[in-house]
């Protein structure tokens, strides 16, 4: 297998497992999961909270700086930069990036429109809807700034600097970094890795200080990833060969080190921080070294899931939590036993995936161009 087949199938191999980590990253319930009002399943023994911490805390983390490390990649990859180039990827990328962040978050505001009046919603209802030009502008950006249109009736906003959509953040972030692609080419060809480095400095200073709920810190986590997978493509490397050739025993030492970060994830402060966002990147480089060493001892991923990776990753959220309370209420799980409560674990983000994927085969077979313009084309 030459370079540029290790390269294409590898990038294919980790598009589903890393939209499979995103999933788990948003059912972490190591601090219970509501029902009711009620958290189930809070203040778990040690075990229980170290599997959960090393899944969704620690090991997922690595998805969305891996996701945006590729978008780099493949932004430049085989091109010219130039005005011409410029215009034909905004193009593009309006079909694939911008047509579905708008979409699905149209969806999730109807979703949980529906949530609020089957009273499987936590905003509760009634609700009311505001079509103001900020709350609809609010509702595609950021959703805790004066509220998206739905109100809810205490009136609050979430406090969270996402779209209505919550996991577009990444859409949204990633098509901020295609505005601004010329200036990143410009740094990323002029001064190369130093550029990387600074952009490095930024997202590891702002992870370990700002809160989730700070947009640099978020701009931090796109600019830093999306210039590495830049800098492999401007200078026409191959990332998985060169990520190989660099990093080749680096999953011996994120292992170890990952399951530290999962026995001490509760531990506050900026050392823990910075630590634990060491392991991420250190995480991040495994990831293409041990997908780059599966792809070559012939490990494959169904081309149906592959296909499916954005479908999933965009509509997962619209179902996660909601179903998650109906399977705790149709099996009638004691919050109070932790084994159950692990397999709950597991089953609810299982069942959202397969009615995911199952949703997005019926849309291709029967609706292809809604299932087309939903998935970008993809």
């Amino acid at each position: 297998m030459d370079g540029e087949q290790l390269l294409s199938k590898t990038i294919n191999f980790l598009r589903f497992p890393l939209t499979v980590a995103v999933v788990f990253i948003h059912f972490n319930i190591v601090d219970g999961f509501a029902v009711g009002g009620v958290e189930q399943g809070a203040n778990g023994p040690g075990w229980y909270c170290f599997i959960i911490n090393f899944l969704s805390n620690v090991a997922a983390r690595i998805a969305v700086p891996t996701f945006y490390i590729i978008s780099g990649f493949l932004f430049f990859y085989k091109a010219d930069f130039s005005r011409e180039m410029y215009v034909r990827k905004l193009k593009s990328r309006a079909m694939t990036l911008l047509v579905p962040f708008i979409l699905w978050n149209i969806l999730a505001v109807l979703w949980q429109m529906k949530g609020c009046l089957s009273g499987l919603s936590s905003l509760g209802s009634p609700f009311e809807l505001k079509f103001t030009v900020e709350r609809v502008i609010n509702t595609f950006i950021d959703k805790s700034n004066n509220g998206s249109i739905i109100v809810t009736p205490s009136g609050t906003a979430p406090t969270e600097i996402y779209p209505y959509n919550t996991p577009l953040w990444y859409l949204r972030d990633l098509i901020v970094m295609v505005i601004i692609s010329p200036l990143i080419y410009w740094c990323v060809k002029k001064l190369k890795l130093w550029f990387v480095a600074a952009a490095g400095v930024m997202w590891y200073l702002t992870s370990a200080t700002f809160t989730h709920e700070c947009y640099l810190y978020l701009f931090s986590i796109a600019l830093f990833h999306f210039s590495i997978g830049a800098y492999f493509s401007v200078n026409r490397k191959n990332l998985i060969l060169e990520m190989r050739r660099y990093f080749k025993y680096m999953p011996l030492v994120y292992w170890p080190l990952a399951v530290v970060d999962a026995l001490i994830v509760d531990t506050h402060g900026a050392y823990y921080s910075y630590y634990h966002y060491a392991v991420i990147l250190l995480g991040v480089l495994s990831a293409f070294v041990v997908a780059s060493w599966l792809v070559e001892k012939g490990k494959s991923i169904n081309k149906t899931l592959t296909s499916s990776s954005f479908f999933v990753f965009a509509l997962h959220y619209l179902l996660l939590r909601q179903l998650g309370v109906v399977v705790f209420k149709v099996s009638h799980l004691p919050g109070d036993n932790y084994f159950a409560m692990l397999i709950f674990y597991f089953v609810v983000p299982a069942l959202t995936i397969l009615a995911c994927v199952g949703t997005y085969m019926l849309l291709k077979r029967y609706l292809p161009r809604v299932c087309s313009l939903l998935s970008g084309g993809r």
